[in-house]
This record gives C-alpha cells, structure tokens and sequence, in this order.
C-alpha cells in the first residue's frame, strides 16, 4: 500500500458503495486552490507560480491534467534571474493528456494560453491584454534500465499584440493558424532533453540536461 498509494483508490471502488462525485473523486490525482506552484513539464509549465485552480484526473492508462489562474508574470522560480519582462499580470489557461504506453514510456501533449498586461505599472489604461501567446508542448519520457530516465520535450509559442484595446480581436483566429507555420521556427521553438541515472557502485546519481529557449542554449550537469 505505501509503495503505490493509487491501490487505495481502487480498493475503495471495489469495497465501498460509491455514487456520483464520490467515485468521481477516486480519479482525482491532485486539487490546487489558491496560491500554489505548478509543474506538468520542464518548458511550459516548471514550478509555474498560480493563482487559481490545477487538478489532475486520472482514468486508466490516461491522465488529464488542467490550470485555470491569474499571475504575476510567466517566469518560474529558476528564472527569476530573467525578470526584466514588463509584463506583471496576465491570466493562464492549460490542459495536458498524458498516455502511459506500456511500463516505461510516457507521452504527454499540451495546450496552454497566456493573456499579459502591464496592470499596475503605470495606469489604469494599461489593465488591458496587451499580449496574448498560445503554447504546445510534446513530450516523451522512457525508463531506461533499473534506474534509468530519459526525457525530451519540444515546445513551440505564438505571440500577438494588441497595439489598439478598442479594436476587435481580430488575431484570435490566426494565433492557431501561425502555431502551424514554419515561420521563425528556430526562433520561437523550445527544446529541452534530459538523462538521469545511476551509479550502483558509486552510490551516484547524475543528470545530464540539455535546454534551449528563447534565452539561449542551457547545459547543466547534475551529480548527487
């Protein structure tokens, strides 16, 4: 029981009578309310600071993970050293499917949109979206050996801005249709690799990752 805690659930579908949102609550992995930090992936979403709601449900081999909140801005907590942006409030929509293939491998697709403004930086004519960006992330994670993990995810945004707030959102049909573009597909194309293992003899564990964003190309090598 303590090494998967998940048979608890099962258990109480097979052994208690259960009715509507009752069973319905057995699916629920997880449930955030209010301030909270959030992590579905490395690119998108790591250590995201929300105001709102993120919850999980799981069904099977599939888990369904969703985020409705404000924010102060998109950055996480390791980017803080990145805070130059002048956007300082914005409001964030997400939905992750995450299939389970077999006991090693899990593959995850994710829709996530941002809406930012400058609120509070200068005046109240400011407290409109000034920004909007559509994120998709794909993301593969294989188990590799006994200790073994290996990850790689691949990202792309869209951006527009709002130059007029009186003029009709004329953009937010063609936000989807440039996510599918190859223009500036370096430019606004994340990638982000990630190996880890472990060292029986040594007693070591090391990580090896490989990131590029929009801030430039990242390699960290982590030993424990």
């Amino acid at each position: 029981m303590l090494s998967n805690p998940g048979n608890l659930s099962t258990i109480a579908k097979n052994c208690l009578h259960l009715h509507g949102l009752e069973r319905f609550f057995t699916n629920v992995t997880f449930l955030n309310i209010g301030k909270h930090g959030f992590t579905n992936s490395a690119l998108p979403f790591g250590h995201f600071l929300n105001n709102g709601i993120s919850s999980g449900i799981s069904s099977g081999s599939k888990t369904i993970d969703i985020l409705v909140g404000k924010f102060n801005e998109y950055n996480s907590l390791s980017d803080y050293q990145y805070t130059n942006s002048p956007f300082t409030a914005g409001f964030a929509k997400a939905i992750a499917v995450t299939k389970n293939i077999g006991s090693r491998i899990k593959s995850s697709v994710s829709l996530s949109s941002f809406s930012e403004s400058m609120a509070g930086i200068y005046d109240q004519q400011n407290q409109g979206v000034l920004r909007k960006m559509i994120v998709t992330t794909i993301s593969d994670r294989l188990s590799i050996g006994e200790h073994g993990t290996m990850s790689l995810e691949l990202s792309r945004s869209i951006s527009i801005y709002h130059a007029n707030q009186n003029a009709p959102d004329s953009n937010s049909v063609s936000l989807f249709q440039k996510l599918f573009t190859t223009n500036n597909l370096s430019g606004n194309t994340s990638i982000s690799f990630q190996y880890s293992d472990e060292l029986d003899r040594e007693g070591l564990r090391y990580t090896l990752h490989f990131n590029k964003t929009a801030n430039g190309i990242t390699i960290q090598v982590i030993l424990i």
